[in-house]
């Protein structure tokens, strides 16, 4: 049996959670988390601080505050909190007007970086291109500047920093943040987000990331053993594994192995004895080295997606050709099975055999009436997505989205009956019309949907089920498909519209990637989401007069 908590911990705790849903406030885990990290780095990198000052050669906090910034700006507070602990509790005996001044200072400095990404990068920096990375080196630096100036100029205000100190004080605070941004930022950005995460699990599941984490331990560890004086000589040494990295794995590599550089630089200081300013020029240099491992990397990773462009652009050609050579020779045998069928309709019309023989039972003419619409249908498809596979073109039309939907459930309600799947159709308002060609739409349509049944169906549950919902976005209609399935992680989300990815024994991989060609061609978006379960979107943009009505 669970003891009672105490009254005092169940309201500061009702209390926060009150907090948390009126006004988005982070989670109570993350902000603790942060405090304390936030703590611990501020301590481990209060080395050698500038005499008379607090400024020291790296703050890997500041990269951390502005991170949370990035990706939670309501977390203002939070870090409004912890930066006067941290000056009160690691700082020099700064007096209450400086502690004051300095640490607004640095959150002004941590808003207005933050904010800089945000505005021109985004909430996580792709840093994969030459410009992204030049991009994001010019706005750090210049959050750093601020920063800096920010920070130099407060602890003037307070008496806390002699005239003649500013202007070296300010060089030495803008390097610390400088090397902070640039070194620890991409280190957050590379944990923060699954896909790079994933794509650090695949580096270091490589015995060759070893190696070179290796090499680079084993060149840092023969530049630290020498006297502090001589590290500035041979320092470089540290750039050929790190390069090496960069090369083999791109921006991961360039990324990760820089952030060890500055753990094993900072371990280095910890455990000897440096003078201040050789360890500020230590600090330069790894920004330096730093920065040519990132443009490296970034290089690598700019030429592997022209590559990958390149190959797909290939594949695609070569896909379209094959595709509208298969729908030529299709058409041939559906035009006959048309003449055949139509042929055994009019046959059935002169023995007066269409008209249904009884209750449940269906003569020979009206299955063959079936046929004949099935097969005109099938050739209409073909025949539109030859067209679309050789030209692009399309028949644009007014369609309704909610009938166009109801038809191909209606053509998959027996395949999902066989399976024991349960299709829902779900339209929470009307919708307008879309100016789409109907047969391409449909061949998207029922490929999200027989993936959704082949998906549910193997889910071990009772209620095997696949929900399609149409709504209406903004300016856009948005589909989704929904299945009980396995779902995909978030590097499969991606992956799966490459042509060649099928996770069916006998699939071709050929269907989402098609889907998503017709999707773009009629200026829409096709995606999936990874979840526990499979979840497909697809929007399609409304007429302009549509979209301006209310």
């Amino acid at each position: 049996m669970q003891a009672a908590q105490p009254r005092w911990i169940r309201a500061v705790t009702d209390g926060w959670q009150t907090a948390h849903r009126a006004l988005a406030l982070p989670s109570l885990a993350v902000c603790l988390a942060f405090g304390l990290i936030y703590l611990f780095l501020d301590w481990c990198s209060y080395v050698y601080p500038m005499r008379g000052t607090s400024i020291t050669a790296w703050n890997p906090q500041s990269a951390l505050a502005v991170a949370l910034l990035l990706h939670r700006p309501r977390a203002l507070w939070v870090v409004g909190l912890v930066v006067p602990l941290a000056g009160w509790l690691w700082g020099e005996s700064l007096g209450p007007a400086a502690l004051l001044l300095s640490s607004m200072a640095l959150l002004a400095g941590y808003v207005l970086t933050a904010s800089l990404l945000r505005r021109f990068m985004g909430a996580n920096p792709a840093l994969s291109t030459r410009r992204d990375l030049l991009r994001f080196a010019a706005l750090v630096c210049t959050g750093a500047a601020a920063l800096a100036l920010l920070y130099v100029l407060a602890l003037w205000l307070a008496g806390f920093s002699a005239p003649s100190q500013l202007p070296t004080a300010l060089m030495r605070r803008w390097l610390g943040e400088t090397v902070s941004f640039l070194i620890t930022l991409p280190l957050l950005f590379w944990l923060l987000d699954a896909e790079r995460r994933a794509a650090t699990r695949r580096m270091f599941s490589s015995a060759e990331s070893w190696l070179l984490t290796g090499m680079a331990v084993t060149a840092a560890y023969w530049v630290f053993r020498m006297p502090p004086d001589d590290q500035l000589r041979w320092f470089y040494l540290v750039l050929l594994p790190a390069a090496l990295a960069a090369t083999r794995f791109g921006q991961t590599g360039a990324v990760w192995t820089c952030a060890m550089l500055q753990v094993l630089l900072i371990l280095a200081v910890q455990s000897g004895s440096y003078r201040p300013t050789i360890v500020f020029d230590l600090h330069t240099m790894l920004s330096v080295i730093g920065g040519t491992v990132l443009l490296l990397g970034a290089t690598v990773d700019e030429q592997r997606q022209s590559d990958e462009r390149q190959r797909k652009a290939e594949q695609d050609a070569a896909s379209a050709e094959l595709a509208a050579a298969l729908a030529h020779e299709l058409q041939q045998p559906l035009t006959a099975m048309r003449n055949y069928a139509r042929a055994l309709e009019l046959m059935a019309a002169r023995e007066g055999s269409l008209d249904w023989p009884g209750p449940g039972q269906a003569s020979a003419g009206h299955v063959t009436q079936r046929l004949v619409d099935e097969v005109n249908r099938a050739s209409l498809v073909v025949q539109r997505l030859r067209d679309f596979f050789r030209r692009g073109a399309m028949e644009l039309q007014a369609v309704r989205p909610e009938p166009l939907a109801q038809g191909v459930l209606r053509t998959q309600a027996e395949l999902a009956a066989s399976q024991g799947v349960t299709l829902d159709l779900v339209v929470p308002e009307p919708l307008p019309p879309l100016m789409v060609d109907a047969p391409q739409l449909e061949v998207v349509l029922r490929n999200l949907v027989v993936n959704a049944i082949e998906a549910s169906a193997q889910a071990m549950v009772p209620d095997r089920r696949v929900t399609v919902v149409m709504q209406r976005q903004g300016d856009a209609v948005q589909i989704s498909v929904s299945d009980v399935g396995p779902g995909l992680a978030a590097e499969q989300a991606l992956a799966v519209f490459d042509k060649g990815h099928s996770s069916k024994p006998h699939g071709m991989g050929i269907g989402l990637a098609i889907s998503r060609a017709i999707v773009h061609n009629h200026g829409g978006r096709l995606w999936a989401e990874a979840g526990p379960h499979g979840q497909f979107f697809l929007s399609l943009p409304l007429t302009l007069d549509e979209a301006g009505a209310v």
